[in-house]
């Protein structure tokens, strides 16, 4: 369990953390501990940390991209098709009450 306070007793830094690159208690995070992840080799730790950190910065615009990508081609199928779909139900509605008012008149 981690304690409410809000440094780190290892360290004394304050405890930071962004929710996309991690937390101070976190193993790979740009922002975590120096005591918990190779604690006697700082250049094996940063190296990692940079590529964690470069990873997660190429990763939100491929993603942001891919959303908007997905979402231009979701519009263009879905808003022709749920038009026809509205279309059809509205021709089939004003078909059903014309039958139905040439039957129940005579």
């Amino acid at each position: 369990t981690k304690c409410q306070c809000n440094f780190c007793y290892n360290c004394g830094k304050r405890r930071f953390g962004i929710k996309f690159l991690g937390l101070h208690e976190s193993r790979f995070s740009p922002f975590e501990c120096k005591y918990n992840f190779y604690p006697d080799e700082p250049l094996v730790r940063h190296t990692i940390h940079g590529l964690v950190a470069g990873a997660a910065s190429l990763a939100i615009p491929i993603a942001a991209v891919g959303a908007v990508a997905l979402l231009a081609v979701g519009t263009t199928i879905g808003a022709p098709t749920h038009g026809t779909y509205r279309l059809f139900k509205h021709i089939r509605s004003k078909r059903q009450q014309q039958r139905h008012q040439k039957y129940h008149i005579e």
